[in-house]
């Protein structure tokens, strides 16, 4: 029977347990949620990057689960990952100037490519089906059909694809779109991004044939679709309780509503735009003293430049707002630095009355899903450039450049209750459009089934 077999940048899986004996266990992302599914159906097998310092203990265990680590030199992994995949391509794909010289990590980044493509030589059969994700393994369709793999292959972009010209200007960028059409399936988050990658395509000279859904180039024809990816609804719509005394840190003044924005430390998130605005709603005799924010950001690529820069530039936001217009009681901003565990997570979630989504690109932000999912009467304020204002085009969506409209918009949600038609019809979608509608999908248009892989589990009907 043929199998799956995944490949990203990092597994998805913890270790535990003693040197001798370690434990593995699955993450809880969304794609690692989804798999635990297929895996009923299918055999997944997952290929990916688990770092260097491992025993062979933790390599046989890692195996023995289906899962396969990829060796990768430290320093072939430092310059693939932190340079090309996060300096270059990273704010490129974001429609940013990158950070970095393409030319300096190239060859390392086609080196890291190489090591995933001979793992998944090694493990994979002729019938197997492969399914590549994201921007770090953009070389992987072309390598593999180098090494003679006549395997289904397809490749899923989580980031936006960019209106800019990169991918047909610039010699590192044609040869990564080229690499594309060795796959036989090229999934984008939505319409907006598989409009520009097709216009990309046409650039490059293949003809883009919209009715079938397909580019042609050089004798080879590649499916290109929209797959809006979501989430775990069950998961994130369950009650646990958070360890004693952390609910009450939420509890903001009395009277005040509880407004909550949450992403990783990142340029492309718009935090210091929404600062901005909620400055100027602290400004605001009408509303100063209605609301707290509070602001988690979860560390992330720390070691950057770019990002240690903004984190000083968001530590000293927060600091000048609390001074500023701070009043006996109350701070308009409330500040941690620091993951959340799972309960945490949700907790936080149910206790904010207004959820703030407003960064400046995001291919999808599932975040603003779980908000959803997690809070049967919250608000959300969503950003135009996030992928999931497409399908969440009912929630109150803003211009994240422009802290005036998210001020705007965020007055409007002070004044609004907490229930709405709006808001049941977007819970609606997040729990029909979940992530296993996604993988069922994706995988059906790749390699049609008669049975959809997870049809008994994709869709809650609640």
């Amino acid at each position: 029977m043929s199998k799956l077999i995944l490949v990203s940048n990092r597994l998805p899986i913890e270790v535990s347990g003693a040197a001798d004996k370690p434990v593995i266990k699955p993450g809880s992302g969304g794609l690692a949620s989804a798999v635990g599914r297929l895996s009923k159906k299918k055999q997944a097998s997952w290929v990916g990057y688990l770092g260097n310092a491992h025993s062979q203990a933790v390599i046989a265990a890692a195996h023995a689960n289906h899962y396969y680590p990829v060796d990768i030199p430290p320093a072939v992994y430092k310059s693939y990952y932190n340079h090309f995949s996060n300096r270059v391509l990273w704010p490129i794909l974001h429609g940013l100037e990158p950070y970095g010289d393409p030319s300096i990590g190239w060859e390392d980044y086609a080196a890291a490519n190489r090591a995933f493509a001979d793992e998944v030589v090694r493990i994979a059969e002729p019938d197997d089906i492969i399914w590549v994700h994201d921007y770090h393994l953009f070389m992987l369709p072309k390598l593999l059909r180098q090494r003679g793999l006549n395997n289904k292959i397809g490749f899923f972009l989580h980031t936006p694809f960019p209106a800019g010209t990169f991918f047909t200007d610039n010699l590192f960028g044609r040869k990564l779109l080229r690499s594309l059409t060795m796959a036989d399936t090229i999934g984008v988050q939505t319409t907006r991004y598989l409009d520009r990658l097709n216009i990309a395509f046409r650039n490059l000279g293949a003809k883009v044939n919209y009715a079938t859904r397909s580019i042609s180039l050089l004798g080879r024809s590649v499916i290109t679709s929209a797959f809006p990816i979501g989430i775990d609804y069950r998961y994130f719509n369950r009650r646990p309780e958070p360890a004693p005394g952390f609910k009450e840190r939420l509890q903001p003044r009395s009277g005040a509503r509880l407004m909550l924005a949450l992403s990783r430390l990142d340029y492309t998130k718009g935090i210091p735009q929404l600062l901005d605005a909620i400055g100027q709603l602290a400004a605001d005799p009408a509303t100063a003293g209605r609301f707290t924010l509070l602001l988690v950001v979860i560390p992330s690529r720390e070691t950057q430049p770019e990002y240690q820069n903004l984190k000083r530039k968001i530590e000293r936001r927060v600091t000048a707002l609390n001074a500023k217009y701070a009043q006996p009681g109350w701070r308009p901003v409330e500040y941690l630095y620091g993951s959340l565990n799972r309960d945490q997570l949700l907790a936080t979630y149910r206790q904010a009355d207004i959820m703030l989504n407003t960064p400046i690109a995001d291919g999808m932000n599932l975040v603003a899903k779980e908000y959803l999912a997690a809070n049967t009467r919250g608000i959300l304020i969503l950003s135009r450039e996030a992928g999931a204002a497409d399908q969440l085009s009912e929630a109150l969506l803003v211009d994240p450049n422009d802290p005036a409209d998210i001020a705007r918009v965020a007055r409007r949600a002070l004044d609004m209750g907490p229930a709405s038609a709006a808001g049941r019809r977007l819970r609606r979608i997040v729990r029909q459009q979940n992530v296993y509608t996604w993988a069922d999908d994706f995988l059906t248009t790749l390699a049609p089934d008669p049975e959809p892989v997870t049809a008994s589990a994709s869709t809650d009907s609640r």
